[in-house]
């Protein structure tokens, strides 16, 4: 029955694919979709002559995207507009999510494949869904032969993915009412742990939006007096503050001025720590709250840790000079760390420890409320400070010992769904690159393409490292990866959420 009549109504998700606010969720999506493909059609129009499928067919492939996009979304909008229902639950916001996630990467993947820069729809879709999942896993060889519109729409599909299209459709859009606060709630990275900085959701997405775009603003410019043009500076901008990775350089940061290399290195950190610290900063000119956040000092300890061993062992064993080993170092550690999956050096060539380290970072991930991937800080640290209280308990029975943070009580909830998702995202790792080794895939590539793509870090070890690419696993295994990116990009439930929905509705 109706919320009207305070009687209990159908189960969440049982009437999901019957939800108006789904379609409209996928509608307001399309049509900003169609906006946001005029900055690489502009791109197109500039740069028609430049490379083998550039021209008339990549002009025409994004018009003929736009135009798809304007209709299914319109159609959709005037469908079901006035028809929404008042109250979305966190379990809808999450399949809303899943499906809008799935809907709007299958049309960013038709300008790959319209404008030939792509001949199999499984690529295009895989690329497609590594960018707006911003792992930045890629099956293109040879990034010289991509046409220029295409590769700024590579690239820009990460931007429009760093703090999830859904938050910016929130922000903008009132068509949902109240239950835009729960899809918030299921698109953000962090979830739960996301602080709130204003009161209405409306607004955090607004003020996360204009944090964003003011560090794109300021990392373009920098790049730009580094010597990068507009366009390098745009496109590695956009694959920076979305923890990214898709780069238009075969060497990715590699190819760039030491300079533009420590510009990286600064937005990296930037988009891996939670942006409500930014925000304070930047309002209330209160940079203690960096010091004064338990999670960000964890952060920044294990960036400066684990960049200072990199830095050693890349003077020692990979013989690099003081300059090249501190950078590359640092570089590596905080792409990996972060999940952006910039490279400057092929580091499936260095030294096991080095390979160890940085895949072990990939498990990590940044803070709550970023841009970043993984596990996140906050779950290690409740994960931790869970395993501390239970053997102080063993070892003083008697003692009543609770777990806290920052002197306040962690409820025993909490701990449970980190708990859980440590389980499930170590699980679907192992599941993952199993499944890739049955398909024929060496044990390297396939558990660090599992990782990698989980992590939505982007590049891994063997044939999957910084400088190849994803273009010779078989299509099973892409498929399975697509399924990887999108659980690590809605935070593992929300897939399962959905998929829990569609078994109810058989």
């Amino acid at each position: 029955m109706g919320p009207e009549t305070g009687k209990a109504g159908p189960a969440p998700g049982a009437s999901l694919f019957f939800n108006p606010a789904l379609y409209l969720a996928v509608g307001w999506l399309l049509i900003a979709l169609a906006v946001a493909l005029l900055a690489p059609l502009g791109v197109a129009l500039g740069y028609d002559s430049h490379g083998p499928h550039g021209g008339s067919s990549e002009t025409r492939a994004f018009l003929v995207t736009q135009l798809a996009s304007l209709l299914c979304g319109g159609a959709l909008i005037l469908r079901y507009r006035g028809k929404q229902e008042k109250h979305i639950t966190l379990a809808d916001g999450f399949l809303i999510v899943a499906v809008a996630w799935l809907a709007v990467g299958l049309f960013s993947a038709l300008p790959y494949l319209l404008s030939g820069a792509m001949d199999s729809p499984v690529d295009a879709y895989f690329e497609s869904i590594s960018g707006l999942t911003t792992t930045g896993a890629s099956v293109v060889a040879d990034l010289d032969a991509m046409p220029r519109g295409v590769m700024f729409w590579r690239c820009m599909t990460q931007w429009l993915g760093g703090l999830g299209i859904l938050v910016l459709f929130v922000a903008i859009l009132p068509a949902l009412g109240e239950g835009g606060h729960n899809l918030f709630r299921a698109e953000i990275s962090g979830g739960a742990s996301f602080e709130k900085i204003t009161p209405r959701v409306k607004s955090v997405a607004r003020a996360m939006w204009l944090m964003y775009l003011l560090m794109s603003v300021a990392q373009a410019a920098l790049l730009m007096t580094c010597g990068l043009s507009w366009y390098d500076a745009a496109t590695h901008t956009f694959t920076t503050l979305s923890s990214g990775g898709f780069s238009p350089y075969p060497q990715s940061a590699g190819a760039m001025p030491l300079s533009a290399q420590w510009v990286v290195i600064v937005f990296m950190v930037a988009a891996g720590a939670n942006f409500t610290l930014h925000y304070r900063a930047a309002r209330e000119f209160k940079f203690r709250a960096y010091i004064e956040s338990p999670e960000f000092r964890a952060y920044a300890l294990i960036l400066l840790v684990s960049g200072a061993a990199l830095s050693v062992n890349g003077a020692w064993m990979e013989g690099q000079g003081a300059v090249r080993a501190v950078t590359d170092g640092f570089f590596q550690v905080i792409s990996m760390m972060t999940t952006t999956g910039l490279a400057t050096a092929d580091f499936a060539l260095w030294s096991p420890f080095a390979q160890a380290l940085l895949v072990a970072l990939m498990f990590v991930g940044g803070c709550s409320g970023s841009t970043a991937g993984s596990m996140k800080i906050f779950r290690h640290m409740f994960i931790v400070k869970a395993v501390v209280t239970e053997l102080r308990r063993m070892a003083n029975p008697r003692q009543v010992i609770v777990t806290k943070l920052r002197g306040e009580v962690i409820r025993q909830e909490t701990l449970t769904n980190a708990f859980i998702f440590g389980v499930l995202f170590v699980a679907l790792f192992a599941a993952g690159g199993l499944f890739l080794t049955m398909l024929g895939v060496d044990v390297v590539t396939a558990f660090s393409a599992s990782i990698a793509c989980l992590s939505n870090a982007g590049p891994g070890l063997g044939f999957v490292g910084p400088m190849g690419s994803f273009a010779d696993i078989p299509a099973m295994g892409k498929a399975a990866l697509i399924l990887q990116m999108l659980m690590g990009r809605l935070e593992l439930f929300g897939v399962f959420v959905f998929f829990i929905a569609i078994m109810r509705r058989r």
